[in-house]
């Protein structure tokens, strides 16, 4: 039974070492408190070895073993628990599959050959009974048997048999006093095992008394971790609504970017088509430039003819004044017409290079503006797809605490339902503890009235010895008696009749 219940404290240890927001030092406690709890099992189980000695009794320590091997090597692989209560190789969902799965089956394959270990004992201690009961009653009867034959077939069969039955009432008083001496045997037996069953008894009602304060303990961190469990699943709720709120806000942000970066690209399109026109605009300024230059030809050639008129005209006398007059006028006129044309010219070429200037820079500026703002938007682009990606994967890591909270939060509930049978059952153990302490107590007191009748049955015995004995005697002497009267009768009727 202290086997049991130190598998039991292994147990408990580990499923508390389960829990969440233990400290370093209740973690290396818990774990101190199960590999304790283990080498007491083990070395319990050696010194019962070397007492059950029944083929029963062999075959069931076998199968435990076998089972506390197959527990071992699995909860070393499953549950590498080490000596500060640290277990890293798996999760936390994991570890508590593999304590409720494999773990546990392993786990409660022991026990179950433990148990079946205590039945065989119990049974064996039943069976013990029995056979002491059976005894006692067995020699009471044949003890009653024997007095009824001593005491009515004594007297009709001493006159006859007195040598014989001496000899024989003595081999039956000395049967009836091995009897009352086995009987004084098994009370002594039934003594030695009521002090051990009181004291396993107590010993019981001690460790149900002390694993049920552990499992009100425990229960009480269960329902605190269910708690946090269900407020943590409600953080993870809200947190998933804000994150695809974000995921949502990441796209519109992102097909905004798109938007922009289209917009650039028709402003893009845009500026280069003035650009485009502004060069047309340079090619009608070559234009005017070369018609300018056509009309400063003309304009040479227009004061060259008004020279040439002046001279003729010059050389007519009176009669070549008014076509003086008039070439002097064009020539003015030519003069006149050679100026502006040199003005336009002037303006023309000075136009022409600051359009030229103008769509250069335009361009070169436009330009860059537009690549640092391809730039900007393809790495706006890249962040904002790397932000989506990342909240996506934020949710999807929310996806699985979530899960993986309620998963603990269910394990916790079971586990509560589990510890609250558990603590019925042991109740009910602290009262069948009680019970066996009271079954004890009246076993003792049965066994001390066994002793005190054997005590009178010896006594009885001895005194219907020295009462058979008496009554062989006054039988002997009363048979001599007779013979000595009819031996008297025979000689005074042979002297009469001689």
């Amino acid at each position: 039974m202290q086997a049991d219940r130190d598998f039991q404290q292994m147990l408990v240890a580990e499923r508390t070492l389960l829990l969440e927001g233990l400290s370093d030092k209740q973690r290396k406690a818990l774990a101190d408190d199960y590999f304790t709890n283990k080498q007491q099992v083990v070395d319990r189980f050696k010194k019962y070895t070397v007492l059950g000695d029944s083929p029963k009794e062999i075959e069931i320590s076998k199968k435990f073993n076998e089972g506390l091997e197959a527990f071992e090597k699995t909860a070393a692989d499953k549950f590498p628990l080490d000596k500060e209560g640290n277990i890293r190789k798996f999760s936390k969902a994991e570890l508590i599959t593999n304590s409720l799965g494999p773990v546990n089956s392993k786990f409660e394959g022991a026990r179950d050959s433990l148990d079946q270990l205590q039945e065989l004992i119990l049974g064996m201690g039943d069976e013990e009974f029995k056979e002491a009961d059976e005894t006692y009653s067995n020699s009471i009867f044949l003890m009653s048997i024997i007095s009824i034959v001593s005491l009515f077939g004594s007297v009709g069969i001493c006159i006859f048999m007195a040598r014989r039955i001496d000899g024989r009432i003595n081999n039956i008083v000395e049967s009836i006093s091995n009897e009352g001496q086995n009987l004084e045997n098994v009370s002594n037996t039934f003594k030695n095992k009521s002090v051990a069953l009181s004291s396993i008894s107590e010993q019981l009602s001690a460790a149900a008394t002390e694993t049920s304060s552990s499992l009100h303990e425990i229960s009480q961190m269960i329902k605190s971790n269910t708690d946090g469990s269900n407020n943590v699943a409600s953080l993870i709720q809200k947190s998933q609504e804000l994150v695809t709120d974000g995921v949502k806000s990441l796209g519109d942000l992102g097909r905004g970017v798109k938007d922009v970066e289209n917009s650039t690209t028709t402003l893009a399109n845009t500026v280069e088509k003035s650009n485009s026109e502004l060069n047309e605009i340079v090619k009608v300024f070559e234009e005017i430039n070369v018609k300018t230059q056509v009309i400063n030809d003309i304009v040479f050639q227009t004061k060259l003819l008004s020279f040439n008129a002046s001279v003729e005209a010059a050389r007519a006398g009176e009669n070549g004044k008014g076509f003086s007059v008039v070439a002097e006028e064009v020539g003015n006129l030519a003069k006149m017409s050679g100026e502006s044309a040199d003005e336009i010219s002037k303006l023309l070429v000075d136009s022409l290079k600051k359009v030229t200037d103008i769509v250069d820079v335009s361009s070169r500026d436009v330009n860059e503006s537009l690549n640092l703002s391809r730039d900007k938007i393809n790495k706006s682009v890249e962040i904002s797809n790397q932000c989506q990606e990342v909240f996506t994967q934020v949710l999807r890591n929310f996806d699985e605490v979530s899960a993986n909270s309620n998963e603990v939060a269910n394990a916790s509930k079971e586990q509560l339902i589990g510890v609250e049978e558990v603590s019925k059952a042991m109740q009910e153990i602290s009262s069948s503890a009680s019970l066996t302490s009271q079954s004890a107590h009246d076993l003792n007191t049965a066994s001390s009235e066994l002793s005190q009748a054997v005590n009178h049955i010896g006594e009885d015995i001895t005194d219907l010895k020295g009462l058979i004995i008496a009554q062989i005697k006054s039988a002997r002497h009363a048979v001599s008696n007779v013979v000595n009267f009819n031996k008297t009768k025979r000689n005074a009727e042979t002297k009469k009749a001689a």
